[in-house]
């Protein structure tokens, strides 16, 4: 790295200077305020001889090299120095000596052998047969600091400072959206020339192949421009960067040296007031680099709370440098050598070879924009690369600048939303099949109303036939023939009550129940239930009714109805004998009653089925009494259902709510 003279930034003081060596002898010996201010000041200062032999120094260089100050004592400037030959120094002593005074980058090599970059600012004094004083700062972070800001180049679009293109006759290319107010100014747009002088650089850029740097003001503010020449494409491509702060502050360093100059040449200032003014140009200096510094933190803090790294890639040295947030999102100890290889070797393994695939074909020319798991810690997240190669005329990879963004969030809201997606075409699905099943319910209720009525009307015609045949009888005497007739009549009455009972249960699934609700004693209404119906003799009958069951307010009527239909198909379900116990408790919220058997159960692939109009398991039936059943105790805002086991029998249990609970 050339050393690099700050001539373009700070005033050079010209001329020998010469001071009265008795007088600043004597200052030097008897100011202890510069020997407080030197002993605590936090850049390193080191006294020489004009041969670089250091005579004296102060902890804070110690700290930055890494030697005592006892070894620093035995040892000369060019010992130390690391850029410049012995021979090099030497000159550039004696050239320091001639001008009286340097300023200067530079770099050292540090007692354990690495090497930093080092800013100098050097004054010649001639007492005491000529010493240097020189003050020296650390610039190696603020260096780092300014290659990772330069990274931001390489993507146009996002970088925040201008960047733009001009043909090799002047014409603007391109603008990214900071350097549209740069066009304002110079009142251009895309598509027309710049003005004269910068197609007069366009030209000498792409005459020259070099890279073209200066400073310019436009309005109100400072830019410093880096015209890089695309010589194959006939173009160059212009970046900026806003340094009206920093001109404003070299410009205030300018008049303060000025200043210095005047009073060294005038020689009027003793060496306390110079020490000061020193002094305060470290201030400044400090001000400066912590103004970069905090610059730098800027960047970390965008980029960790976008969660966004960045990277750059150096295929010639297999060198990849990350920015502090691309460590942190992969779980890497900052400043940790990276490679091609080690990234891969954090990629998630089922990952790993589709990534690599998509990273060669990048360096074939393709476009790398992907998604992939890497794996930090045992922590599996998600991750989004995308990257601009570099290639050179013969279409090999120089390099490649990209960016890192997590996306284990996003991802996580895609799964969810994917699952959300599935859940509500599930209850579309849902919805339909019952909006389905609701118009088929509406079908067979409007079909079974208007069979219940048409039947209904005969059926009393045919009642009424039965008594009078009936009543006829009586009067007969007794034949042979008045037998046969009587159990006739007797057949056609007891198939017409089964009719009856079929289109009570027609027009009662038909229509909406019409509920009279009113105080009834749940025990009495299980008795009567009971007693309405012919049990065989081969079935035994259990009840257990809890005591001071409460009432409720019910239809006593469809309550009946239902603990009726429920006792005939248990028995129904019993031809060959069994147990049918029926039960009545209570719970704090809800009256229970259960009709169990000990018949043959119910099927599992009828159990679905089994409150669904006209289908039934029963040789003869219709398919309509647990349907009404159902639409009876639903009305009281209750609940049928029931448990079967094929070979043991069926429960039925009904829930009335207490929420209407007579006082």
């Amino acid at each position: 790295m050339k050393r690099k003279e700050q001539s373009k930034r700070v005033s050079k003081v010209r001329g020998t200077r010469k001071r009265r060596s008795g007088t600043v002898t004597d200052h030097m010996r008897g100011d202890k305020m510069y020997e407080t201010m030197v002993k605590t000041s936090v850049d390193g200062f080191l006294i020489a001889d004009t041969q670089g032999r250091v005579l004296n120094v102060n902890d804070a260089y110690c700290q930055l090299i890494g030697y005592s100050r006892d070894e620093l004592l035995n040892m000369r400037i060019h010992d130390i120095e690391a850029l410049e030959t012995v021979e090099q120094t030497t000159q550039h002593i004696q050239k320091t000596i001639e001008r009286g005074f340097d300023r200067f980058e530079t770099r050292h090599r540090r007692k354990d052998g690495k090497i930093i970059d080092i800013e100098v600012s050097v004054n010649y004094l001639d007492y005491d047969g000529g010493r240097l004083f020189v003050f020296l700062r650390g610039i190696t972070e603020r260096k780092k600091a300014i290659d990772e800001i330069e990274m931001l180049f390489r993507l146009p679009a996002e970088n925040p400072n201008p960047v733009f293109r001009l043909s090799k006759e002047g014409t603007i290319l391109y603008s990214n959206p900071a350097g549209l107010p740069i066009l304002a100014d110079w009142k251009r747009e895309i598509g027309q020339d710049a003005p004269d002088q910068w197609c007069q650089l366009v030209y000498e850029t792409l005459d020259s192949r070099m890279k073209t740097e200066f400073e310019e003001k436009i309005g109100d503010r400072t830019f410093s421009f880096v015209l890089a020449p695309v010589v194959d494409a006939g173009y160059v491509t212009v970046y900026g960067r806003d340094i009206t702060k920093r001109s404003l502050a070299e410009e205030a360093l300018r008049k303060a040296h000025d200043e210095l100059e005047m009073r060294v040449q005038e020689r009027t200032k003793d060496l306390r007031q110079a020490t000061e003014e020193l002094q305060a140009e470290i201030i400044e200096h400090q001000k400066a680099e912590d103004a970069l510094l905090e610059s730098q933190k800027d960047l970390n803090r965008a980029q960790a709370v976008a969660k966004t790294g960045s990277w750059r890639l150096d295929t010639s040295r297999n060198e990849l440098l990350w920015s502090d947030e691309t460590y942190r999102m992969f779980g890497i100890p900052k400043g940790t050598p990276m490679t091609y290889e080690a990234f891969l070797s954090t990629v998630h393994p089922d990952d790993r070879a589709y990534v690599d695939q998509k990273w060669q074909a990048a360096l074939r020319g393709e476009h790398y924009d992907i998604e992939h798991r890497i794996v930090v810690t045992g922590e599996v997240k998600w991750v989004r690369e995308r990257a601009e190669l570099e290639f050179n005329k013969d279409g090999q990879t120089m390099g490649g600048f990209g960016t890192v963004q997590e996306i284990t969030e996003l991802k996580a809201m895609q799964a969810k939303l994917e699952e959300y997606s599935k859940h509500l075409e599930q209850l579309v699905e849902e919805k339909t099949e019952k909006l389905k099943e609701a118009e088929r319910l509406a079908a067979i209720g409007e079909t079974a109303g208007m069979v219940g009525h048409d039947i209904r009307n005969p059926l009393q015609s045919i009642e009424g036939a039965v008594y009078l045949a009936k009543e006829e009888l009586k009067s007969s005497s007794e034949t042979q023939e008045k037998k046969e007739l009587q159990e006739i009549i007797e057949i056609i009455e007891n198939q017409t009550h089964y009719m009856d009972h079929i289109v009570a249960d027609l027009q009662d699934f038909a229509r909406t129940p019409m509920i009279q609700p009113r105080e009834t004693d749940i025990q009495e209404l299980t008795n009567e239930a009971l007693s309405v119906i012919e049990i065989p003799e081969d079935i035994k009958i259990s009840t257990t009714i809890q005591e001071n069951l409460p009432k409720l307010i019910v239809d006593p009527t469809c309550i009946r109805r239902v603990i009726v239909n429920l006792i005939e198909n248990a028995v129904q379900a019993m031809p060959n004998g069994g147990k049918l116990t029926v039960k009545a408790f209570s719970e704090p919220e809800a009256v229970y009653v259960t009709v169990e058997d000990t018949g043959s159960g119910i099927a599992e692939e009828d159990k679905p089925k089994m409150f669904t109009p006209l289908y039934t398991t029963k040789a003869k039936g219709q398919g309509f009494g647990l349907a009404v059943c159902k639409k009876l105790v639903e009305a009281h805002s209750g609940e049928i259902t029931f448990e079967s086991e094929a070979g043991k029998g069926t429960t039925f249990k009904i829930k009335l709510p207490l929420s209407k609970k007579a006082n």
